[in-house]
């Protein structure tokens, strides 16, 4: 099942299935194809980075924002180039850029991580891409704070908001990462959705949709710990009912 998240609201917005002969590239478009996109920006991995589904975002009123990888190898090779530092010769003057960058730095689970990311639009007449704004390198470094081990990891992508600044990509890039740890993880190990092994009729994709609603119906609610929710419910099933029922305030 292919699921569009809201990162803000904790919901999600809609979800198809997977037909045995399809893939989530060409579900893509049914499940974009019910929701109001106007002012909204869309990403995902970069196996959503198509032609035609970015052109057909922004003709609905919407933006991307999306990851490119090999899946997308001229792209990336030009993004790759562009970013790439400047080798410059005695006597000869170092290449123009539009260059600007953000770089932000977090210290949690033991973990100091330290996020550059540079846009430019330079490629912006030189490439085919539909409704290109933008294009950005996302440096990543992790450095343990027990180890001291160091890693890096370099991203590229592309957006279509001309105007985005490099603090605002940030922002789209980590909120893209909710989908994982809010949604997949909850449902998954909090709500044993692996473990169910359900094969028979619909019941998989029941369950799933029935997960999806208790997960929005608490997030809405304010429970941000989804584990601590549960024991909460387990502890006071009036509420669990009264949030079923939209009785709690």
């Amino acid at each position: 099942m292919l699921a569009i998240y809201a990162p803000d609201s904790g919901l999600v917005l809609n979800q198809v299935n997977i037909e045995h002969k399809d893939n989530e590239i060409s579900a893509a478009p049914t499940l974009l194809s019910g929701l109001d996109l106007d002012g909204k920006v869309v990403s995902g991995d970069a196996l959503f980075t198509q032609r035609n589904l970015s052109a057909s975002i922004v003709e609905a009123g919407g933006d991307y924002v999306w990851v490119v990888k090999d899946n997308q190898a001229r792209l990336h090779a030009d993004i790759e180039r562009l970013c790439d530092p400047d080798i410059v010769l005695p006597a000869s003057a170092p290449l123009k850029t539009d260059f600007q960058v953000a770089t932000t730095t977090t210290n949690a689970h033991g973990r100091l991580e330290t996020r550059t990311l540079t846009t430019s639009a330079l490629l912006n007449d030189r490439t085919d891409w539909p409704y290109l704004g933008q294009v950005f390198q996302l440096i990543r470094e992790v450095r343990s704070l027990t180890t001291a081990k160091i890693t890096r990891e370099v991203v590229y992508g592309i957006t279509s908001r001309p105007q985005a600044s490099p603090h605002q990509l940030l922002a789209f890039r980590r909120k893209q990462w909710t989908i994982e740890h809010k949604l997949h993880y909850c449902r998954d190990v909090t709500f044993h959705e692996d473990a169910a092994c359900l094969a028979v009729g619909h019941a998989a994709q029941a369950i799933a949709i029935l997960n999806n609603l208790v997960l929005g119906l608490l997030r809405l609610h304010g429970f941000s710990a989804i584990a601590s929710a549960r024991r909460h419910c387990d502890a006071f099933p009036t509420h669990a009912l009264a949030l079923v029922l939209y009785a709690l305030p």
